[in-house]
């Protein structure tokens, strides 16, 4: 089994192929549990979706995976079969979150405490030279930090209408301007290399519509498109 809890962007999370793995199920039937009960699971927090390339017999193929916390994970699993192996997965499940996240706290709590004067004195000069080059650099930034900031303030990947509001422009005005620069299609979902090159994410949910369930895709800004859009679309300005 591969890693069964990793940190990314400063969370603990596990992923669908892990728990697929460790329950001895079928990933698709992971993943569409996950996009079943994707509300519910995000009351712990938004679901994150990855594309992942594997090799197979026939060549490079892509597969679709979820990132998810802790509790997002345990309540998976709840709707998953009560078999043994899916309880034996979900201690085990819970104890590395727990390990990983002691550990994470304790190596947080692992400062440098000067023991001498001229330890004191050195850390003191350190600190000072750090705070002054920061300054600099902070000064140098003005012109980007209104929208660096914001962009900061949010998750790693948002919807089109609210970076637009980021950037100060308009929900379909932005639309328009991404499909006419070849980034989205005519139907506002992105052309898959920006996919792959992790500029945009496509989330899918069921949504129930006069009884009938239909499944809704919804394009999503990464951190990483944010900055490239936002560059090319100041130049644009």
């Amino acid at each position: 089994m591969g890693d069964l809890v990793i940190l990314e962007n400063n969370d603990l999370v596990t992923t669908t192929l892990a728990i697929a793995e460790g329950t001895k199920s079928e990933h698709a039937s992971v993943i569409k549990l996950v996009r079943h009960y994707v509300s519910d699971l995000e009351v712990f927090g938004r679901v994150g979706f990855e594309i992942q390339p594997f090799e197979t017999a026939g060549g490079e193929q892509k597969r679709e995976y979820a990132l998810l916390n802790e509790r997002q994970a345990t309540l998976l699993m709840s709707y998953m079969r009560n078999t043994e192996i899916v309880r034996d997965f979900k201690k085990q499940l819970v104890t590395t979150f727990y390990k990983m996240a002691d550990a994470l706290q304790k190596q947080a709590k692992q400062i440098e405490v000067p023991q001498t004067l001229p330890e004191a004195l050195r850390l003191a000069a350190d600190l000072a030279e750090k705070n002054t080059r920061l300054a600099r650099e902070a000064e140098k930034a003005k012109p980007k930090v209104a929208f660096h900031d914001a962009v900061k303030s949010c998750p790693d990947t948002m919807e089109v209408g609210r970076f637009a509001k980021i950037i100060g422009t308009g929900r379909n005005r932005l639309f328009a301007w991404l499909r006419d620069n070849k980034y989205l299609m005519a139907n506002n979902l992105p052309y898959q290399p920006y996919v792959d090159q992790g500029l945009f994410r496509v989330i899918e949910r069921t949504i129930t519509i006069n009884g009938e369930d239909k499944l809704k895709s919804t394009t999503l800004i990464t951190g990483k498109g944010q900055s490239a859009i936002h560059k090319k679309w100041s130049k644009a300005a």
